[in-house]
């Protein structure tokens, strides 16, 4: 079985093949947090004011060469971003939107978690 292995003239292009393929699923490496569900408190849960700001955050994850991926795109990351001037308030009336950029067909790709509310306090 060997030695036919090795007569095989095709066998150099099949490894290249299936390396090729296997690097651009992006199992080389890849570390990402994505979202996958949050309960946003309301105005009745919450000391709601007129006055309460509306704040933003956002949490990115990257990837490369469709080889290696990093990031965290969570909800919590966005939502700590969001009250960084205000880290004991309570983010209520929560939007959230997935804004994806991606050039010369994944070849970069940022995929973000953008959070938008207003902060109170309970």
């Amino acid at each position: 079985m060997k030695r036919n292995l090795m007569r095989f003239r095709g066998y150099p292009l099949f490894i290249s093949s299936a390396l090729l393929l296997a690097s651009l699923s992006g199992c080389l490496y890849t570390n990402t947090y994505a979202p996958n569900s949050y309960r946003s408190a309301t105005p009745i849960d919450v000391k709601a004011a007129v006055s309460d700001p509306i704040v933003s955050g956002m949490g990115c994850t990257y990837s490369a060469l469709w080889l290696v991926s990093w990031g965290n795109s969570g909800y919590a990351l966005a939502t700590q971003k969001a009250l960084k001037n205000d880290p004991q308030g309570v983010l209520y009336d929560v939007k959230s939107d997935l804004k994806v950029t991606s050039y010369l067909l994944g070849l970069w790709t940022r995929a973000c978690t953008i959070v938008t509310g207003r902060a109170g306090h309970v």
